[in-house]
């Protein structure tokens, strides 16, 4: 792909996000320009991704960017995170694949699901969290603090205003 067509297409996926995402995802890379290896490889992906809020274990972002490397520390484009993040921020806006991902914790299907039920399914999924982060994105999502995030809770935390 020639570097008009690179354009064209960060230039597109732009548009797909909003100018709050937009502005985020430059943060996180401006936080990884100064690392070690070149900036974001892909031994840091996942912690960039992490800053934005999709949270994936260390062989989803491996292969989320398989396409473009397969060398861990090689250096990642910013069209290609770009790319990356975009495509993700698609399939956690989309409706049908918010709902499938309420229902994964939602076990009992009542409409809710409790802290310890979020903890046990996404350990079982390998996402590792300290108990402090843990407890910061639950009561981050849990806005009436009744103990149990319910799907509107769920949802308004996934597609924020």
């Amino acid at each position: 792909m020639d570097n008009k067509e690179n354009q064209d297409e960060e230039g597109a996926n732009m548009r797909a996000l909003s100018q709050e995402q937009v502005e985020e995802i430059y943060e996180v890379l401006a936080k990884y320009e100064s690392v070690e290896f070149g900036g974001l490889n892909l031994s840091n992906a996942g912690e960039a991704m992490h800053d934005l809020g999709i949270y994936r274990t260390e062989a989803e972002v491996s292969d989320m960017f398989a396409e473009f490397y397969s060398d861990p520390n090689e250096p990642i484009t910013v069209e290609h995170f770009i790319n990356v993040v975009t495509k993700t921020y698609q399939q956690l806006y989309d409706i049908e694949s918010i709902r499938a991902a309420f229902k994964v914790f939602d076990i009992d299907n009542m409409g809710s699901f409790r802290a310890s039920e979020m903890r046990g399914i996404a350990s079982t999924m390998g996402v590792k969290f300290t108990d402090e982060e843990f407890e910061e994105m639950f009561q981050e999502v849990d806005l009436d603090r009744d103990g149990k995030i319910t799907w509107e809770e769920f949802l308004h935390s996934v597609i924020k205003p």
